[in-house]
């Protein structure tokens, strides 16, 4: 068990910073496959991702508030043209959403939406929830729950589904 859970932490967090390495297949698989109990094996998956993100989060805030970069936007950018009207619209409603990350009050339940549910992309949160204001701990806590609210429902799923009237014995 202990190797099964510590495996879910390391391909939690590796996926945390490599999308192309989900941890929800691994964490089906392993279910599925053995008799680890799935509970641990979605809480440590939820860990090591949130330790991922974390790592981000940290790089990413580092680097924005770094005075060589705040030096280099401040420089004049020449305006390009906005592009067609989808584009344009789909630019508009992008920056509204973000711009909502700003608002710590509203910043949490989008975290935590993305966290659980996968949209929008946790990836992307971080990065834009990282040049924010909301705080480490914040940002922690509540991807924290989600992610492991998140990892715990899919690791119990097969069993869901096994036991279930509609494909069960």
């Amino acid at each position: 068990m202990i190797a099964a859970v510590l495996a879910a932490l390391v391909v939690g967090a590796v996926s945390a910073i490599l999308p192309i390495t989900p941890v929800e297949p691994y964490l089906i698989g392993v279910v599925a496959a053995t008799d680890e109990p799935p509970i641990p094996l979605g809480i440590a998956a939820g860990i090591g991702q949130t330790a991922g993100k974390l790592l981000l989060f940290g790089t990413v805030r580092g680097a924005v508030r770094s005075e060589r970069l705040r030096a280099l936007i401040a420089r004049k950018v020449p305006a390009r043209p906005a592009g067609t009207g989808r584009t344009r619209v789909l630019l508009e409603r992008t920056r509204v959403v973000m711009q909502t990350l700003d608002r710590p009050r509203q910043a949490v339940p989008i975290l935590f939406a993305s966290a659980f549910l996968g949209f929008p992309p946790l990836l992307l949160v971080t990065v834009y929830a990282a040049r924010g204001p909301m705080s480490v701990t914040m940002f922690t806590a509540v991807c924290l729950a989600g992610r492991c609210a998140r990892f715990v429902a899919i690791a119990l799923a097969p069993a869901a589904l096994l036991e279930s009237p509609f494909l069960g014995h």
